[in-house]
């Protein structure tokens, strides 16, 4: 009986320890949040991300050490910073050319898939498929967390340094 009473009471507890599912709607808001960012001009996403918005690419992060900013802030100023040394699959105005695969959303997070077409970088006569994923945690309806899939270059910190850095 006591096994029982055990259960029971986990059975009762689990679900505020989990995350309440997002109704249908909440989700494919949460999907266009994610797209209206890539769309909106840069300092229209500022509004989009939440004060303490964390990102986790490796080059954003940084840019915060060089910039000295943080959170939504820390946002911008790593896109102003970086110029024209931002990933060669983003424009100017920080838009990603390239084909939307896909969106999911579960709970919190979203996670879009596009497809680009690149150059091959030891045959300028070649292109190849890249896949580049975003997802992002919702928070509030907006951006509070950001992950993707960055992979780093040897090298790749000189395409960083600023004017006058050393």
């Amino acid at each position: 009986m006591k096994r029982h009473t055990f259960f029971l009471a986990l059975a009762t507890a689990l679900p505020s320890f989990c995350q309440t599912p997002a109704s249908p709607s909440e989700l494919e808001a949460n999907k266009k949040l994610l797209l209206d960012f890539f769309s909106a001009p840069i300092q229209e996403r500022t509004k989009l991300l939440t004060p303490d918005y964390i990102q986790h690419n490796p080059r954003f992060l940084e840019m915060n050490e060089i910039t000295h900013a943080a959170g939504a802030d820390a946002w911008l100023s790593a896109v102003q910073a970086a110029g024209e040394h931002v990933d060669k699959l983003v424009d100017p105005d920080f838009k990603p050319p390239i084909t939307l695969l896909l969106t999911m959303a579960e709970g919190d997070l979203v996670t879009a898939i596009f497809k680009a077409t690149v150059q091959d970088p030891d045959d300028s006569s070649k292109t190849y498929e890249k896949f580049i994923f975003e997802t992002v945690r919702i928070r509030d309806g907006k951006l509070a967390e950001h992950w993707d899939g960055v992979a780093l270059a040897k090298g790749w910190k000189n395409e960083l340094q600023l004017p006058g850095d050393k």
